[in-house]
């Protein structure tokens, strides 16, 4: 499955292999649309994502756990 998200980090998470975990433990084929981060503060990430649905299940329930904030892109854009 194909999806597009951004992610909204939190200050706590922004120096954690996010995307490495996405890729190694969920099967995660990840491309990184844009990037914004601020030293010592929140970032956020626009990424588009192909997992088998039971990875990308899994993998944005990790993310949830990190403190991460998933919007899927269709949801934003009105």
């Amino acid at each position: 499955m194909k999806g597009r998200y951004i992610l909204n980090m939190p200050s706590f998470s922004s120096n954690k292999p996010i995307t490495w975990h996405l890729i190694k433990d969920y099967n995660f084929k990840v491309n990184i649309w844009r990037a914004q981060f601020n030293a010592g503060k929140e970032g956020h990430l626009l990424i588009e994502v192909d997992a088998a649905e039971k990875d990308l299940q899994r993998g944005l329930k990790f993310l949830r756990q990190e403190g991460i904030q998933v919007v899927p892109l269709n949801r934003k854009i009105k």
